[in-house]
């Protein structure tokens, strides 16, 4: 498209402050066309125009849950396993989250149910030494136990 002076002029005016994006919906809006974010930042940058804003937009945070949602799992999640957190928001927000949606979003934000599964069962190999030591310590000496080939140290080898 062929800028005109009208255009440059109004792309100078509005600038200062805005983001390409708006500057493109004002001028679309301005004069009926179908310009581009692309577009307006190509022409300021061709015609040396600053809007003088953060690299970065700042723009409100998105996720799974809003502030409001996030607050109720937090009061909830201490004791609660995810299929019954997951249908507790459910049910409270009319969302249809999955356990395994509550579970990474938990883990995402440093939060934990205190939940460890089952307790109270010792591991088959518990007070063993070694490692990789399934069986146990079976065959392994005892404290004080000596081999059957000991020799004390000095003992001369004769061949």
């Amino acid at each position: 498209m062929r800028y005109n002076e009208e255009h440059r002029e109004f792309i100078r005016k509005v600038s200062p402050g805005r983001y390409n994006a708006d500057i493109a919906d004002l001028f679309n809006a301005e004069f009926g066309t179908s310009i581009t974010e692309g577009q307006i930042k190509s022409f300021k940058s061709n015609h040396n125009i600053k809007s003088n804003v953060p690299k970065r937009r700042i723009t409100t945070p998105e996720g799974l849950f809003t502030k409001e949602q996030e607050d109720f799992i937090k009061e909830n999640v201490e004791g609660t396993p995810n299929k019954k957190l997951a249908a507790m928001v459910n049910e409270s927000f009319n969302l249809s989250v999955t356990p395994r949606q509550v579970k990474t979003w938990k883990k995402n934000h440093g939060l934990s149910s205190g939940l460890k599964g089952t307790e109270g069962i010792a591991p088959k190999n518990k007070g063993t030494k070694g490692i990789y030591n399934v069986g146990g310590n079976r065959t392994s000496f005892k404290k004080g136990q000596r081999p059957s080939n000991y020799k004390p140290v000095g003992t001369e080898r004769v061949d």
